[in-house]
């Protein structure tokens, strides 16, 4: 179960005092929702916030611009859905080398190039190690990863999906990953996939039963064999 560090202080903050109901509810749910890493960043599109809190769309997205522009609290990325709580490390982190080295990880499966190049800022200011974090994010950044499906859940290197897209055709994939994308974020990913690339062949290898309604495509194997019967066709006639 995810856990994470919420100061008692913070029923003494007059600022935090000062701020609405929903506000401070918000805010406690940015701090406490399901859906953050280690890092500090919630992987989360605003229908899920406006379905898990209450809120209309409009006003999470007030929210949201409340946060970062007014109290400097948050930042966030609407093109890869993440938000980043800033400062999270001053309460969350620990020097354990098991602690860094799943946050080490965890920075791998941000999408976005300016929440991670905070992440990085941080990781220096914490660990006091900003020659070697440098080090890590020239792997980490070699080639970005991209966000698919509707909730933006499943992560993919671009040549990842066009090599995908090449062998399955684009329309079966794209439905393939909208149908894991949804299962990935009903369940909030409970089976911790990762290498989304691998978990794709999977359930198209096995036949996956979430995606058993979609058409199937024409597989290379099988495409080697149609094309060899269409030459041996020609021979004959």
């Amino acid at each position: 179960m995810k856990s994470c560090q919420i100061s008692c202080s913070i029923w003494e903050d007059d600022n935090f005092l000062a701020k609405t109901p929903e506000f401070k509810f918000f805010w406690l749910y940015m701090l406490t929702n399901r859906h953050i890493d280690i890092c500090g960043v919630i992987h989360i599109a605003d229908v899920t916030i406006s379905k898990e809190t209450g809120f209309s769309l409009d006003a999470v997205k007030g929210f949201k611009i409340a946060f970062k522009e007014m109290t400097k609290q948050i930042d966030y990325d609407d093109s890869t859905n993440e938000i980043l709580i800033l400062e999270w490390y001053k309460a969350n982190w620990t020097n354990s080398p098991k602690f860094k080295e799943g946050l080490l990880s965890a920075m791998q499966g941000i999408a976005s190039k300016t929440l991670l190049e905070a992440i990085k800022s941080d990781y220096g200011i914490f660990y006091g190690e900003e020659t070697n974090i440098a080090t890590e994010a020239k792997e980490i950044n070699r080639e970005p990863y991209k966000c698919f499906g509707h909730f933006n859940r499943i992560r993919l290197k671009q040549t990842e999906y066009d090599k995908l897209k090449s062998e399955y055709g684009k329309s079966y994939i794209d439905e393939l990953i909208n149908l894991l994308d949804e299962y990935v974020e009903e369940n909030n990913n409970k089976n911790h996939y990762t290498n989304f690339n691998l978990v794709i062949r999977k359930a198209i290898r096995d036949n996956w039963s979430i995606i058993r309604k979609i058409k199937s495509p024409i597989s290379p194997e099988n495409k080697e064999k149609d094309l060899s019967n269409v030459i041996t066709g020609f021979k004959q006639f």
